[in-house]
């Protein structure tokens, strides 16, 4: 049986290359593994997003505690808005829909009603109950 997974030993203190010198994402991976302890703030080789949100993770970890647990307390507060938000958007957007489409369908019968279709026909056409379409007419 062949191992499915391939593991690299890579010698973090032996990388030689300095903050100019990194061609890809691994080499920056590693210089900032290598030089960790000693950045004060981000180099510009290090700007990419994940690098963004590594050093704010960073920055987290470096709260007191109690801090830490405020700030993840208002992460989750701010989802929970999103997500509500978000959820009273979907459901307005259907509400809206739905009443587009009975809008829609009023608008054909009272078509269908001006140009003297049978009710029975308007009835099976559009779906809308006798009554309300007996209303349409007198409109």
């Amino acid at each position: 049986m062949t191992s499915l997974y391939r593991f690299a030993y890579i010698a973090v203190e032996k990388f030689g290359k300095d903050a100019g010198e990194l061609d890809n994402i691994l080499e920056k991976w590693l210089y900032l593994l290598k030089n960790l302890r000693r950045l004060d703030e981000r180099s510009k080789e290090l700007q990419d997003r994940v690098f963004e949100m590594f050093f704010r993770a960073a920055e987290i970890a470096r709260l007191p505690e109690e801090k830490q647990k405020t700030y993840r307390e208002s992460i989750m507060n701010e989802n929970d808005w999103m997500n509500a938000v978000a959820f009273a958007e979907e459901k307005g957007e259907k509400k809206g829909l739905e009443k587009g489409r009975i809008e829609a369908k009023l608008e054909t019968a009272r078509n269908f009603l001006k140009l003297g279709v049978p009710m029975e026909t308007v009835v099976q056409a559009t779906g809308l109950p006798e009554e309300e379409l007996s209303q349409l007419g007198k409109q």
